[in-house]
């Protein structure tokens, strides 16, 4: 249907838009935000009535409108925490108290769609230097990559791990993994472990630009044994020694 045609094009060029933000890490304000949220809500009331007329195309794209007016508020989040980094608003963070426990009914839930079990393994404190809401967001990002990804009735496990440098925060799921060789790659626009599986695909984006602000680093690989991922996020104890 060309009318659907249409609507596609316009949501690549706004996901495109999205990306690019991100890759350029331009000052995301709330004007940019309203400018993306006034036409994607005609574009989804349009939708809305072609559903109800019967185009079943159109439930799809109502879907990917959703996806990205999520993704704008969080780039929205993003970089009004971005500018508190700037002058210097650092907080002392508690992965194992600020972070993870005011997720935990969240994640739970959204596990609970496709029958998955969350596993929180935290055996010490793991302080860090900076954003809250801002780790929240990213660890949210990466338990929703292991939920889409990985099959039913598999368990899902956050983990932190504390040295005398820092922290690692692990998310592992029980996937099919990845090929390591091009684990690069999915941290770019629009790349997707698998296309069978939603999402937008700047979610990896926008885990990698909190990590930037954090001093800290996302490194991606298979599980030793069987199968999976370990998206695994360094942050150091202190952003100001580095």
């Amino acid at each position: 249907m060309q009318e659907i045609a249409a609507v596609t094009g316009t949501l690549n060029q706004l996901f495109a838009r999205l990306s690019h933000t991100i890759q350029q890490e331009r000052l995301f304000t709330a004007d940019a935000a309203h400018e993306l949220r006034t036409p994607l809500a005609g574009i989804r009331l349009h939708l809305e009535l072609l559903e109800q007329g019967g185009v079943a195309e159109a439930r799809a794209l109502v879907t990917r409108i959703d996806q990205l007016m999520h993704t704008v508020e969080q780039l929205l989040m993003l970089s009004r925490a971005g500018q508190n980094f700037a002058s210097g608003h650092y907080q002392t963070i508690d992965l194992t108290q600020d972070v993870i426990p005011p997720l935990k009914s969240e994640l739970t839930e959204m596990l609970a769609l496709r029958h998955q079990t969350l596993e929180i393994d935290t055996p010490e404190p793991a302080q860090v230097l900076g954003d809250a809401v801002l780790i929240r967001l990213m660890l949210r990002n990466l338990v929703e990559n292991a939920h889409r990804y990985s099959p039913e009735h598999s368990t899902i496990r956050i983990k932190t791990v504390s040295n005398e440098k820092g922290v690692e925060l692990k998310v592992i799921d029980q996937g099919c993994g990845i090929d390591e060789s091009k684990a690069g790659e999915l941290t770019q626009a629009f790349r997707r472990m698998d296309q069978r599986y939603g999402g937008s695909g700047l979610g990896l984006n926008i885990v990698i630009r909190i990590m930037q602000l954090h001093q800290g680093k996302l490194t991606l690989k298979n599980v030793e044994t069987g199968t999976g991922l370990i998206a695994n996020c360094w942050l150091p104890h202190d952003i100001l020694a580095r």
